[in-house]
């Protein structure tokens, strides 16, 4: 949202305290700290939503494509191998084993799907800026 229009300002600032009001204190009586994360994050979420309806509907940009779906659909196996390693070594040793594995499964689809060349530059800045502040 655009810091310097107070309209906007003054609505999103209503929409929190409507918010509080109605979720909040609500689900806070009900479930004490465990409601307050689950407002925050409801109210987290909502605002979101709301600024990426503001840019699509307002601004004429189109805040999804098609590219959004592949992390979506790297986490469908990434959860197959989570829930597999649980079911065959329940516990703590089970996510501890399939959590790596199931992240390098993510990453595996993710490769294979392919990565736009923004991405491709992404990484490569964050993997200059890692090698130069760790020693080796």
């Amino acid at each position: 949202m655009p810091d310097d229009d107070p309209e906007e300002r003054l609505a999103d600032a209503l929409e929190r305290v409507a918010h509080g009001a109605v979720v909040s204190i609500p689900l806070t009586r009900q479930y004490g700290l465990v409601g307050v994360v689950a407002a925050y994050l409801l109210m987290l979420s909502l605002n979101n939503v709301l600024e990426v309806a503001v840019l699509w509907r307002l601004e004429d940009l189109q805040p999804l494509t098609v590219a959004h779906l592949k992390p979506v659909a790297a986490a469908v196996p990434l959860a197959a191998v989570t829930l597999v390693g649980h079911r065959l070594v329940p516990g703590l040793a089970g996510a501890v084993v399939a959590t790596p594995v199931g992240l390098a499964v993510y990453a595996g689809v993710l490769s294979w799907l392919g990565f736009a060349p923004a991405e491709r530059r992404l990484v490569g800045a964050l993997v200059d800026r890692y090698r130069s502040v760790t020693p080796g």
